[in-house]
């Protein structure tokens, strides 16, 4: 829900909206959490109705969300070039479909 940019507020109905270009996988997580999300909701607010929508809009994202996403791009670029990455998605008809840089974790981070 960190990602999402609160939109309205209409009695017991909150709507958060995710950047539509940026957020698709952070608003998935959420709608599939959707039903815990309104319970606790719920608990909190002590609203029997109240209910949680969300939404895409573009335009949502910061310039950090959009560099983020981009240097992700180019990672998943670099990484598919790697010969053994490049085999093993061959072998497969797969593709790099996420990446994370650990350069600067320690083995126990």
């Amino acid at each position: 829900m960190m990602e999402a940019t609160p939109e309205s507020i209409d009695g017991s109905e909150l709507t958060v909206a995710f950047d539509s270009d940026y957020e698709q996988l952070h608003c998935m997580m959420v709608e599939r959490d959707l039903q815990l999300l309104n319970r606790r909701l719920r608990d909190i607010s002590g609203d029997p109705n109240a209910e949680i929508f969300c939404v895409r809009r573009a335009g949502l994202a910061s310039p950090a969300q959009i560099r983020r996403k981009e240097s992700v791009e180019e990672m998943k670029k670099a990484v598919a070039q790697n010969p053994l990455v490049a085999e093993v998605v061959g072998r497969f008809s797969g593709r790099v479909v996420d990446v994370h840089d650990l350069s600067g974790q320690t083995e126990h981070d």
